[in-house]
């Protein structure tokens, strides 16, 4: 695969698998317990929202700017907004209600969206 042999941990080594072990306490504390979290609401909305568990990309719309770093798609009622950049961005066309914002900076305003930097959003129309 062209690894280099030496930076590669060697799996019959016991410091390895002593070292590569999770810890478990870490899901409780700081980013962890906040990624779990999102984690646990993404998987709520596909539960809630068929929208979003369907599996094939036939009924999906997608949008983006390379240049402004943004990404949007729709499926359905549902829509995920996805801003790459340091600043914030204003999307125009999404209202209805914010299902799930990575950013407390992020909320919908007369008919736009503003996304924090590296943030994103699902709203439902």
């Amino acid at each position: 695969m062209g690894w280099d042999p030496a930076v590669v941990p060697d799996p019959q080594d016991p410091e390895t698998f002593r070292r590569s072990k999770l810890d478990w306490a870490e899901a409780a504390t700081g980013d962890h317990a906040r990624l779990l979290e999102l984690y646990r609401s993404l998987t709520a909305l596909r539960r809630s929202h068929p929208d979003l568990a369907e599996p094939g990309f036939g009924g999906t719309d997608v949008s983006f700017d390379d240049d402004a770093g943004w990404l949007r798609f729709r499926r359905g009622s549902v829509e995920v907004l996805v801003n790459f950049t340091d600043s914030k961005v204003r999307l125009d066309g999404a209202s209805g209600s914010v299902l799930l914002a990575t950013d407390e900076g992020t909320g919908l305003d007369g008919g736009a969206l503003a996304l924090a930097p590296w943030s994103a959003a699902i709203i439902k129309s």
